[in-house]
């Protein structure tokens, strides 16, 4: 958090991996194992109001490039 009260990017990208770090997967014949998540397309945008724009285009930027990214919720980019 900045002094002027806005967020870094950093609460973003924590929120990512947060919620994009294990998942896990089983059949009826293999036991559940964990895995890596893949990511999503979606992102959870409300975050992203209280971060400084200058860290939020590049980090959209990022996210575009693997594919087309939405907002959870439906508002745009």
């Amino acid at each position: 958090m900045y002094d002027d009260g806005a967020l870094s990017i950093a609460a973003q990208r924590w929120l990512d991996r947060g919620s994009n770090s294990e998942c896990s997967t089983s059949s009826e014949t293999k036991p559940a194992r964990t895995m890596p998540c893949e990511p999503t397309p979606e992102i959870d945008c409300a975050l992203l109001h209280h971060v400084r724009r200058t860290e939020v285009g590049p980090y959209i930027a990022d996210r575009q490039r693997g594919g087309d990214v939405r907002c959870d919720d439906g508002t745009p980019l």
